[in-house]
């Protein structure tokens, strides 16, 4: 109860009018006046705290969602199509389709977005024997193809996840799991028998039939996330560094847009180093003139609603606080206690949606669990698999969605990336 309100309090229990009034104006007039000066050097004392210990690349922070592309808004200043160019209509010629067939033994024609958990989805792959899913294909000619399909998962969205990790990296900066639930909902649609096309005879519709699935099937989606790839020009003189022979290449974050995050692209040739100051990026590099610089940019949401979202935005932000920032500066000391793996998972603004329940280290080592590492592309090849203990975390939630173990897979890979040592599991209460 705040102090204003213990106040109120006491002075309504108070029967008498004129003894009320009296604890009224003891109360009021100088009590309050100490409590609120109190307040106000409590709030500032929190906030030299905060600026002393800063938090980090948290502006490098990745958002995704999912839209279908003809809602897709250009120009908006948040989300980017996470293949660039997804967002335009795929043409199919004839002969290039049959080349491929006869080159790979396959060809994908296109994905489709399955609304459904990711266990129908393996359900629906493991049936495709047993039932008769097809495409139906309409060309340039008017002319109609019925032919069988073969299902897979696809990985189309997960390659850019490993591009972004070879950033970090080059960057020096720490890694964050990417929250990427709706990645592990498209299926590939591949055929490996060429229907009878004409010569140059082009692909205008296709449409999957997926039969008791059908219902989940979403067409003509794509991923979107808050990073782009830049190219800036840099006109100004770089500074020396003396008696290295390198030259630091200055960038006023404020002409970039302060509110952001910045990586350098490993494309740039001839880098040494990379450094983030609080108002500026700085390249080191040992060529002294560089015209434009590949720069991948995180772009940061504003607080305006996206009206042609029709899907949740989700990210790996963690949240801004005293322990969070007291934590990454003590990074070079990591605990091993339950109490620290919990404070990592409830730092993310994803555990707001699925409440950590809680973990068990009482657990046998055949345990599989409800989820999957996303940072499967970073091998372990310093332990054992089979000699880690194995660590469980139970999850609860109140209103599961068609992506909630996607993002427990999230939680518990981000545990697994920081704790190697251990093999982290998960499931839903």
């Amino acid at each position: 109860m705040k102090w204003q309100e213990l106040i109120r309090d006491r002075i309504s229990r108070v029967k008498d009018l004129e003894g009320r009034r009296l604890l009224k104006n003891i109360l009021e007039s100088p009590f309050l006046d100490i409590v609120q000066y109190q307040q106000d050097r409590q709030r500032k004392l929190e906030e030299k705290i905060m600026q002393e210990l800063p938090l980090i690349h948290t502006k490098c922070a990745i958002y995704t969602t999912v839209c279908n592309k003809n809602d897709y808004v250009h120009g908006n200043a948040f989300l980017f199509p996470m293949i660039p160019g997804d967002n335009n209509g795929s043409v199919y010629n004839a002969d290039w389709i049959k080349g491929k067939i006869e080159r790979d033994g396959e060809t994908v024609l296109c994905n489709v977005f399955m609304e459904c958990e990711g266990e129908i989805i393996q359900q629906m792959i493991g049936e495709q024997a047993e039932y008769n899913y097809h495409v139906e294909i309409v060309t340039d000619r008017k002319n109609t193809y019925i032919t069988n399909i073969e299902l897979s998962p696809s990985i189309k969205y997960l390659k850019p996840i490993e591009k972004v990790y070879e950033l970090f990296q080059f960057n020096n900066i720490e890694w964050k799991t990417v929250n990427n639930p709706y990645a592990y909902k498209f299926v590939n649609v591949a055929i490996k028998e060429l229907p009878p096309f004409k010569p140059n005879e082009k692909i205008k519709a296709i449409t999957v039939h997926l039969g008791a699935y059908e219902q989940y099937k979403k067409t003509d989606m794509m991923l979107l996330w808050n990073v782009q790839q830049l190219t800036i020009a840099k006109n100004a003189f770089p500074v020396p560094v003396p008696d290295q022979g390198l030259f630091e290449h200055r960038f006023l974050l404020a002409e970039l847009g302060p509110d952001h995050g910045y990586l350098v692209h490993p494309a740039n040739s001839n880098i040494v180093d990379v450094r983030y100051d609080a108002d500026k990026l700085v390249i080191i590099t040992n060529i002294p003139k560089m015209p434009k610089w590949q720069v991948v940019k995180f772009h940061m949401p504003s607080e305006a609603d996206i009206p042609w979202l029709n899907y949740q935005v989700v990210n790996n932000r963690c949240k801004d606080s005293f322990i969070e920032r007291f934590a990454a500066a003590q990074n070079n000391q990591p605990l091993r206690t339950k109490g620290e793996f919990i404070r990592i998972l409830n730092s993310f603004y994803t555990a707001e949606e699925i409440k950590l329940y809680k973990i068990d280290n009482q657990t046998d080592q055949d345990t599989v669990g409800e989820t999957s590492d996303v940072n499967y592309f970073i091998a372990d090849e310093i332990r054992d698999e089979q000699s880690k203990e194995v660590m469980k975390v139970i999850f609860e939630t109140e209103n599961p969605t068609f992506i909630t173990v996607e993002q427990m897979n999230f939680l518990v890979s981000e545990l697994q990336y920081r704790y190697p040592e251990y093999r982290w599991v998960g499931e839903l209460a």
